[in-house]
């Protein structure tokens, strides 16, 4: 029984050791799964509430927009029921296809939003374009039970954003990024005639101190580009396989350190 017994043990740290490495790969390709259902689930919303509805919520979502520039007017409308349809807690989607990202956008900066997908800061414009806007959405980086802008510093001058909202898909050419104090990164003015959508996460990964801030202005959409498309993330789960091959294995040598404690048990 002494092999059998130590076996088992080496086993089960085998197993252990190589789920607790592979976490964040396991957790977040599950968390992506039901990113893509929220995503679905908005877009399917959308096409139930018809095209007069999703028209009525753009304009509100404009109007609401234009009182930011003079603070005016921002009282009268409940925040948190713009742009979300019924059955749905997602105001837009966000896609980059530089860093494989496909991430549901919901109303403001707390948990419910980041540790989901990406936020949308209150108080800067909604998602739904227009001169005169500058939409800002937020993300964690690095955290292992959730996808967020983990990639976002590899975004560049040039790279392509795509926003899916209310049926349409706009899309944003990135113009600039930078690092900056957490101060200074809060500050997204609105440009006169400009159409721009910023994106930040915390930078260095694990110690937070500063932001990493993508700019981005608005272009024409490829035609090749349509609202509602099938996600391509997260993936095949390519985690399963060295999960499936260290158990299949730690089976076998627990087998094999069986059958020789059954051969030296029977020895004469």
């Amino acid at each position: 029984m002494k092999n059998l017994t130590r076996s088992l043990v080496v086993a089960g740290m085998l197993l252990s050791g190589t789920t607790t490495f592979m976490y964040p790969q396991i957790s977040q390709w599950f968390t992506q799964v039901g990113q893509n259902e929220a995503n679905e689930t908005m877009s399917h919303s959308v096409e139930e509430a018809g095209p007069f509805i999703r028209d009525e919520m753009l304009e509100e979502a404009r109007a609401y927009n234009a009182t930011l520039t003079t603070r005016i007017g921002t009282d009268s409308y409940d925040y948190n029921t713009l742009l979300k349809t019924p059955g749905s807690d997602v105001m837009a989607r966000l896609r980059i296809p530089k860093i494989d990202l496909d991430q549901p956008v919901r109303h403001g900066m707390g948990d419910d939003a980041l540790l989901h997908g990406v936020g949308h800061a209150d108080f800067t414009s909604l998602p739904v374009g227009g001169e005169d806007t500058n939409a800002v959405l937020a993300a964690h980086r690095g955290l292992a039970n959730t996808v967020g802008f983990s990639k976002l510093t590899s975004v560049v001058k040039g790279d392509l954003v795509y926003v899916e909202v209310m049926g349409e898909t706009l899309t944003y050419k990135v113009y600039d990024t930078e690092t900056l104090l957490p101060n200074a990164a809060a500050e997204n003015p609105i440009e006169q005639g400009r159409d721009l959508l910023t994106l930040l996460t915390c930078t260095p990964l694990g110690i937070n101190t500063h932001r990493y801030v993508v700019y981005a202005e608005r272009i024409d959409t490829p035609r090749d580009i349509v609202a509602g498309a099938m996600s391509s993330e997260p993936g095949f789960a390519w985690w399963s396989l060295v999960l499936g091959g260290v158990f299949v294995g730690s089976v076998g040598y627990v087998a094999l350190s069986a059958r020789r404690d059954r051969r030296h048990a029977w020895t004469p």
